[in-house]
């Protein structure tokens, strides 16, 4: 259990330290691009990461997933010492300087959207198998190329709105994705009653498409707009807004429970959608009382003469 707590730590690390290096390592019109594709990487990793070990320790015993990680990660090590240039560090500032900077209200507006954005999000997924119960009276097999669907439209949600934050600036593409989130949660809820519970498979893969791309792609402009408000704290606000990431997976899983086991599956989708609308309302009020600039356009290159 220790062991396992010291991986956490670590991965929750990573996490931060790699968005900042992607923004480092990219211009800054293309800071919403490379961000995006940290993000995409997290989301396939969630996505194919549960199956493959489930795999591994199905055939070859659960030790076998770990020798697997361990292997990968020293992979990742060696090839990111090797191929990877040294970023200066940011300038030095004390440990009070750095709490004062994370306890701005921007910072924390962005903050509390995250773990209400993560809330609405994987409230829905983690009781992905209820809800399509109740939609569809359909379970097991379905449910795998279900997740998939999800998976790969949270793949290209995080790349598409990394490469809009590029061109319509952050505030706007995450408002748009937190209106997707509400909207396509509402859209859930309202299936039940609309189709008594005998929704297509396939109908209702193309709603959790469409979900899936808005509650993933937030990652990539909210970490684009925490950047360009946090400045020299950039990496320490990506931290913590991690910790607000992680935060608000437990409360998902919390109060998704509650809800499965007391009004059954069709309901947490009601769920999900008020906790996003009050997520929805939360960044649009930091959006207009904290605005962060807006990209210039990339001017066209012209050729030699």
């Amino acid at each position: 259990m220790a062991l396992r707590v010291c991986a956490a730590l670590v991965a929750a690390l990573i996490t931060p330290v790699a968005f900042a290096m992607a923004a480092g390592l990219s211009a800054p019109e293309r800071t919403g691009r490379a961000v995006g594709m940290v993000a995409a990487g997290l989301t396939v990793s969630l996505f194919l990461g549960v199956p493959a070990g489930t795999v591994l320790g199905a055939a070859f015993g659960w030790r076998a997933a770990f020798v697997a990680v361990a292997v990968l990660t020293c992979l990742v090590l060696f090839a990111s010492a090797a191929s990877l240039p040294s970023l200066p560090g940011s300038p030095q500032a004390g440990p009070r300087e750095q709490f004062k900077a994370l306890t701005r209200p921007a910072i924390l507006f962005c903050v509390t959207g995250t773990v209400l954005g993560a809330s609405c999000g994987f409230m829905t997924y983690t009781y992905v198998a209820p809800i399509t119960m109740d939609l569809t009276g359909s379970s097991g097999v379905v449910l795998a190329p279900l997740i998939a669907t999800i998976g790969v439209a949270g793949a290209l949600g995080t790349l598409v709105c990394g490469r809009a934050t590029d061109r319509w600036g952050a505030d706007r593409v995450l408002l748009v994705t937190f209106v997707g989130m509400v909207v396509t949660s509402a859209v859930l809820a309202l299936l039940v009653p609309l189709t008594g519970g005998g929704l297509p498979v396939w109908a209702l893969g193309g709603v959790f498409a469409v979900w899936g791309f808005a509650a993933w792609g937030f990652a990539a402009p909210m970490s684009a707009r925490l950047l360009g408000l946090a400045g020299d704290a950039g990496t320490e606000a990506l931290a913590l807004n991690t910790g607000g990431l992680y935060v608000g997976t437990a409360v998902a899983g919390m109060v998704g429970g509650a809800v499965v086991a007391t009004f059954g599956g069709a309901a947490v989708p009601v769920a999900a959608a008020c906790v996003g609308l009050v997520a929805l309302v939360v960044m649009a009020l930091s959006v207009r009382r904290y605005p962060t600039a807006v990209p210039e356009p990339l001017a066209p290159q012209r050729s030699g003469t």
